[in-house]
Protein backbone atom coordinates (compact mmCIF):
# COMPACT_ATOMS: atom_id res chain seq x y z
CA UNK A 1 0.00 0.00 0.00
CA UNK A 2 1.25 3.26 -0.95
CA UNK A 3 1.09 6.52 1.27
CA UNK A 4 -0.16 9.32 0.64
CA UNK A 5 2.98 11.54 0.43
CA UNK A 6 4.08 8.71 -2.02
CA UNK A 7 0.98 9.25 -4.19
CA UNK A 8 1.57 12.72 -4.46
CA UNK A 9 5.00 12.38 -5.37
CA UNK A 10 3.97 10.03 -8.21
CA UNK A 11 1.12 12.28 -9.53
CA UNK A 12 3.38 15.41 -9.45
CA UNK A 13 5.89 13.76 -11.55
CA UNK A 14 3.77 12.08 -13.72
CA UNK A 15 2.59 15.60 -14.33
CA UNK A 16 5.98 16.60 -15.24
CA UNK A 17 5.90 13.75 -17.76
CA UNK A 18 3.45 15.71 -20.24
CA UNK A 19 5.24 17.52 -22.98
CA UNK A 20 4.89 20.91 -22.65
CA UNK A 21 4.75 21.24 -26.35
CA UNK A 22 1.55 19.33 -26.06
CA UNK A 23 0.08 21.12 -23.39
CA UNK A 24 0.87 24.43 -25.48
CA UNK A 25 -0.37 22.94 -28.92
CA UNK A 26 -3.84 22.02 -26.85
CA UNK A 27 -4.22 25.34 -24.78
CA UNK A 28 -3.95 27.27 -28.25
CA UNK A 29 -6.73 24.78 -29.49
CA UNK A 30 -8.59 25.73 -26.70
CA UNK A 31 -8.22 29.35 -27.07
CA UNK A 32 -9.01 29.13 -31.28
CA UNK A 33 -12.22 27.22 -29.85
CA UNK A 34 -13.36 29.99 -27.83
CA UNK A 35 -12.99 32.67 -30.61
CA UNK A 36 -9.67 33.64 -30.27
CA UNK A 37 -10.62 35.46 -27.08
CA UNK A 38 -8.10 37.08 -24.68
CA UNK A 39 -7.58 36.77 -20.60
CA UNK A 40 -7.71 33.03 -20.30
CA UNK A 41 -4.86 32.09 -21.13
CA UNK A 42 -4.09 30.45 -17.42
CA UNK A 43 -7.19 28.75 -17.99
CA UNK A 44 -6.69 27.18 -20.76
CA UNK A 45 -2.83 25.77 -19.76
CA UNK A 46 -4.24 23.92 -16.88
CA UNK A 47 -7.50 22.50 -18.53
CA UNK A 48 -4.86 20.95 -21.29
CA UNK A 49 -2.32 20.27 -18.20
CA UNK A 50 -5.09 18.13 -16.96
CA UNK A 51 -6.95 16.51 -19.92
CA UNK A 52 -3.15 15.02 -21.25
CA UNK A 53 -2.05 14.02 -17.78
CA UNK A 54 -5.79 12.03 -17.26
CA UNK A 55 -5.22 10.92 -21.15
CA UNK A 56 -1.64 9.57 -20.16
CA UNK A 57 -2.82 8.36 -16.85
CA UNK A 58 -5.56 6.22 -18.62
CA UNK A 59 -3.07 4.75 -21.24
CA UNK A 60 -0.60 3.26 -18.94
CA UNK A 61 -1.07 -0.63 -17.82
CA UNK A 62 -2.40 -1.57 -14.68
CA UNK A 63 0.38 -2.65 -12.76
CA UNK A 64 -0.33 -4.12 -9.52
CA UNK A 65 2.19 -3.53 -6.49
CA UNK A 66 4.51 -6.52 -5.90
CA UNK A 67 2.67 -7.71 -2.87
CA UNK A 68 -0.38 -7.81 -4.52
CA UNK A 69 0.90 -9.46 -7.54
CA UNK A 70 2.33 -12.52 -5.02
CA UNK A 71 -0.91 -12.65 -3.54
CA UNK A 72 -2.51 -13.11 -7.22
CA UNK A 73 -0.03 -15.21 -8.42
CA UNK A 74 -0.57 -17.69 -5.01
CA UNK A 75 -3.95 -17.85 -5.97
CA UNK A 76 -3.98 -18.82 -9.42
CA UNK A 77 -0.89 -20.73 -9.89
CA UNK A 78 -1.82 -24.19 -11.51
CA UNK A 79 -0.23 -26.75 -9.78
Amino acid sequence: MQSKSSKRKQAASHKMMVDKEAIAKLAYGFYVQRGCEDGHDLDDWLKAERVLSEQSARSRSFRPDPPLMRRLEDHFVVR
